[in-house]
């Protein structure tokens, strides 16, 4: 918390500032992703989370792992129902090669 206060405090008194605003939306129109997958690791919380609801809202079906299946589950209804479109999930450790390989065969048949 700290950190990201003193970098927000001292980025608006640099020159780039007035040039580069800070954007708080994205620079990719509705639709970009529209009949398209993105597989993503770790997406039932953090960074994740956060890339599987943007893809998601840009029209992507959003596949997710991890390691907790009821978290998953419920970041996949919660993606869900914000954006309308479908979000797939499996438990999977990306540490192991095997189970990685069984989760893209579950997403590619689903």
């Amino acid at each position: 918390m700290f950190l990201r206060s003193v970098r927000n405090a001292s980025y608006k008194t640099m020159p780039q500032a007035s040039s580069f605003p800070v954007m708080k939306n994205t620079m990719l129109p509705a639709g970009t992703f529209d009949n398209k997958v993105a597989f993503i690791t770790g997406g039932g919380t953090g960074l994740g989370k956060g890339m599987a609801t943007h893809l998601s809202s840009l029209g992507a079906t959003v596949a997710i792992t991890g390691r907790r299946e009821s978290v998953l589950k419920a970041t996949a209804d919660e993606i869900s129902e914000k954006t309308g479109n479908q979000v797939v999930f499996a438990p999977c450790d990306v540490r192991d090669a095997a189970a990685v390989k069984v989760s893209i065969k579950y997403f590619y048949v689903t």
